[in-house]
């Protein structure tokens, strides 16, 4: 079956940053020229032997301890997936992974409070390749087309600030990606298949 079947029902846009890379919430807001709560960052857990993806928005950390009771299993069962590992499960490399369009079909979770913070206004995620995020039009969009459950992931400490962001890669991959740009080697190929309706997605690693 074609991926949610949705290609043709939605308005979306990739958008590029005028070759600026944008691994995190921060270098995306800034390229695009947004509020921080507009963007999306989409992060690929392990969950007991299984992938799921959660999505935030803005600077919100992830608490593993309220995905864990969600799914039912041992704190100690959820870890951020790898860089090898979220390559594998959803076909991007973390920094550039998209709220949807993966390489399988992988059970999504977004952050409950993402839609009173971002509002009516558009949102921006990860767009496949280092230097572009994808852009549809509302929260409303973004939960169709990830077909996600809202649930409270946010960590919440009292009296805490929240965490600096870290990029998603080491400095040092910034060559690897700017020479990707540059050769017109995007990674969005597989992103544009799922946008225009005909990207085939496998159902049989689903939950």
């Amino acid at each position: 079956p074609r991926s949610r079947g949705l290609g043709d029902v939605y308005k979306r846009q990739v958008v590029r940053c005028e070759g600026a890379l944008t691994p995190d919430v921060a270098s995306s807001a800034e390229a695009l020229g947004v509020e921080l709560e507009s963007i999306v960052k989409s992060l690929v857990f392990a969950v007991d032997g299984a992938f799921v993806v959660v999505v935030t928005n803005g600077e919100t950390k992830v608490d593993v301890k309220k995905l864990a009771s969600a799914m039912g299993v041992a704190n100690r069962r959820v870890r951020l997936a790898t860089r090898e590992e979220t390559i594998r499960a959803c076909g991007f490399v973390p920094g550039t992974v998209p709220p949807f369009g993966h390489a399988r079909r992988l059970r999504t979770f977004v952050d409950a409070s993402a839609p009173s913070e971002i509002g009516a206004g558009p949102v921006f995620g990860g767009g496949g390749d280092a230097d572009a995020e994808v852009r549809v039009e509302s929260v409303d969009e973004l939960l169709r087309l990830t077909d996600g459950e809202l649930l409270d992931v946010k960590k919440r400490e009292r009296g805490e600030a929240l965490p600096e962001i870290v990029p998603a890669y080491d400095d040092a991959d910034a060559p690897k990606l700017r020479a990707q740009i540059e050769a017109s080697e995007p990674l969005t190929r597989q992103l544009d298949e799922f946008l225009e309706g005909s990207f085939e997605t496998d159902l049989s690693s689903s939950f």
